[in-house]
């Protein structure tokens, strides 16, 4: 064996671990991460569902010894250009290995600040603005002026922020040899303490999520303070499963706003440059941020963007996040999110103006929303589907495909809009009034045939039947886009819409199709039932003389009756949501 064979890829060694292993719990989120070793630190890269993708940049500065040899010595220099190439390649070593594994040998002590098995849900509490130990929880906004403190405050910053308060240091020094040997780790709570040597299995290292974020299709680019965003992903609910991001471009003033009061006016009325809005079970959270220096550093957006995400993909950023000073959000015109979090830099070395800071970097993939038009087909049409094999008649979407191709291209329309402005009573109200005439459409014209012209005497004359079918025709829709939302994550789900959502579908809903199918029924003398009753009715409100048979009302005079009634309960409906009271 040659002694070059000898020589170790890499040698590293630091005397205080916590830094370190504060940079690696922040993508300590699968069993396997893989290690790139190069002249210039260590990239840690970690994937989950082959979409979220968490890289850990640690620069060798990181170290107090960080020595690297490439696993192949470079050829002469009259190589050729492949030759050439390939030494290239051969510049960095990748390895993977089990990261948790990793973290547990450096705090094998207890010193390292943190355990990798700690539980992501729990996350640090965090002070307020304005609390005595705030200063504690910098974070990094004060430019260069903060470096003019001395080294051992910025020490007991850098020491708080990634939980070692104790005096004790755990050191460590990292040897691998090259492919197929293990990593060796020498670790010691000091000098003349206890040693302890592991060896970790090292394996090879397999191709990854490839993630390309292109800065030129950049639809949104926001600079801020960690603790911003830390404090609003910490106070959501933890059963929430999609997170949406959503960026406007900054308003011009508007030119007509002379006074102070009109230009609040315009801001107030004005939509959020950023919003972060979290989807779940109970119901939605909006947050929004302003443009405003002393919240967003930086803003950048050209046209509006909206993207959801599973919110268990965005918490695994969350011990990153409280760890890190600063955040960068950029979002593509594919919905690819990237998320960077500026560690705080570690305690100075001998010359602190090459110390290069290190940072985290999560890129994760868009959900592919499931189309609208399903959606708004299954709550159309869904209620027929589940009433008609019982009345063992065809539904309509099985004869004619006229209503359901209208609902698609309404929904594609809907869809392609770049912005839906948000809903206000004053809006939903002529809203109310089509969504009346929509659903007598449904109520008037659709339901009572299925009933009435059925081959079963039975069934055609039995009013029960006829609103039995009024109630699941017209909500069976709801219950079953729900039913896969309650399923979720699975390949068939549909994503409830908001206006479906608590508040959205209420018991109005439910109680309306079967009383205005019945009165319907009862103008039209849909079945003689209905008829015997229309006669009754207005012997009793002194409308007719006793004996003689009321005559029907024409099917649109009635149809027309019962949307202005649908489009009263709407309007009623409206008014009671707690979401437009606050408008």
């Amino acid at each position: 064996m040659s002694q070059a064979d000898n020589i170790p890829v890499l040698k590293a060694s630091v005397h205080d671990v916590r830094y370190l292993s504060a940079l690696l719990r922040g993508v300590n989120f699968a069993n396997r991460a893989t290690v790139t070793v190069t002249e210039k630190g260590l990239v840690i890269v970690v994937e989950e569902s082959r979409t979220l993708l968490g890289t850990a940049y640690i620069f060798s500065d990181v170290f107090d010894e960080f020595i690297y040899h490439a696993e192949a010595e470079a050829p002469e220099a009259q190589g050729s250009q492949r030759q050439q190439q390939t030494v290239n390649e051969e510049l960095l070593s990748a390895f993977e290995i089990p990261l948790n594994i990793f973290l547990e040998l450096m705090n094998i002590f207890g010193t390292a600040g943190g355990s990798a098995t700690s539980k992501p849900g729990r996350f640090k509490a965090w002070r307020k603005p304005g609390d005595e130990s705030e200063e504690h929880e910098s974070d990094g906004g004060e430019g260069d002026g903060a470096q003019e403190e001395g080294s051992s405050n910025k020490k007991a910053k850098t020491g708080q922020f990634f939980g070692g308060g104790s005096e004790r240091k755990t050191g460590m020094r990292l040897t691998y040899i090259g492919p197929g040997y293990p990593l060796t780790l020498i670790v010691a709570e000091d000098a003349s303490g206890l040693t302890t040597t592991c060896e970790i299995a090292t394996f090879d290292a397999e191709p990854h999520l490839e993630l390309p974020f292109d800065s030129d299709q950049m639809m949104l680019k926001i600079i801020l303070k960690s603790s911003w965003l830390r404090d609003a992903l910490s106070e959501l609910d933890p059963s929430c499963d999609k997170l949406t991001f959503i960026g406007n471009p900054s308003d011009v003033p508007d030119a007509g706003a002379h006074t102070a009061r009109q230009r609040q006016r315009a801001r107030l009325q004005a939509q959020p440059n950023f919003r972060i809005e979290a989807t779940g079970t109970f119901g939605n959270t909006e947050m929004d941020y302003p443009n405003d220096r002393d919240v967003l550093e930086s803003f950048e957006c050209e046209a509006s963007v909206r993207f959801s995400y599973r919110f268990s993909h965005i918490a695994r950023t969350m011990r990153a996040l409280q760890t890190s000073v600063k955040t960068s959000l950029r979002i593509d015109n594919e919905g690819l999110l990237s998320l960077q979090f500026l560690m705080p830099s570690s305690a100075p070395r001998m010359n602190p103006v090459g110390v290069t800071s290190n940072f985290i970097e999560f890129r994760c993939l868009a959900l592919e929303e499931d189309p609208s038009a399903s959606t708004a087909l299954t709550v159309v049409f869904g209620g027929e589907g589940l009433t008609c094999p019982y009345l063992m008649v065809p539904p309509s979407f099985m004869v004619s495909g006229i209503v359901p191709i209208f609902y698609t291209v309404i929904q594609g329309i809907v869809d392609m809009a770049p912005s839906v402005p948000e809903m206000f009573f004053a809006m939903e109200l002529p809203l109310s009034v089509l969504d009346g005439f929509s659903r007598a459409f449904l109520l008037c014209d659709l339901i009572p045939p299925m009933v009435t012209q059925n081959a079963s005497s039975a069934i055609s004359a039995s009013p029960w039947t006829l609103l039995v079918t009024s109630l699941v025709a017209a909500n069976g829709g709801f219950f079953l886009t729900n039913l896969f939302s309650f399923m979720n994550p699975t390949p068939l789900a549909l994503q409830t819409p908001p206006e479906l959502q608590a508040y959205g579908w209420t018991t109005a809903d439910l109680w309306c199709a079967p009383l205005v199918t019945g009165i319907y029924a009862l103008l039209t003398h849909a079945q003689p039932f209905w008829a015997e009753s229309h006669t009754l009715v207005t012997e009793l409100l002194g409308m007719s003389v006793q004996g003689k048979p009321v005559e029907p009302v024409d099917p649109e005079t009635a149809r027309a009756f019962c949307a202005l009634i649908l489009a009263w309960v709407i309007r009623k409906k409206l008014q009671k949501e707690p979401k437009m009271k606050t408008q």
